[in-house]
């Protein structure tokens, strides 16, 4: 496979997994946090806090690390 197929296959499978992640964060967030009156707390931290931001981002990082050692590739 050429250099410049992969590098594109490589950077749409990022800015996709990076458009997922926003989706993510932005609807949980939204749901779970706006307009609420009561607070609830998962872990000590809000609910919305934990689903909406940590969760998505300690997955984006397990995701990208994945994708960095075992998917992307050098050039010979």
């Amino acid at each position: 496979m050429s250099s410049f197929r992969r590098t594109r296959r490589e950077a749409l499978l990022a800015g996709s997994l990076w458009v997922v992640f926003a989706i993510w964060v932005i609807s949980v967030s939204y749901q779970l946090g706006y307009g609420r009156q009561e607070l609830s707390l998962t872990l000590g931290l809000p609910t919305w806090v934990f689903w909406g931001v940590v969760v998505p981002w300690v997955t984006a990082v397990v995701v990208n690390t994945i994708l960095a050692f075992f998917v992307m590739a050098d050039d010979e």
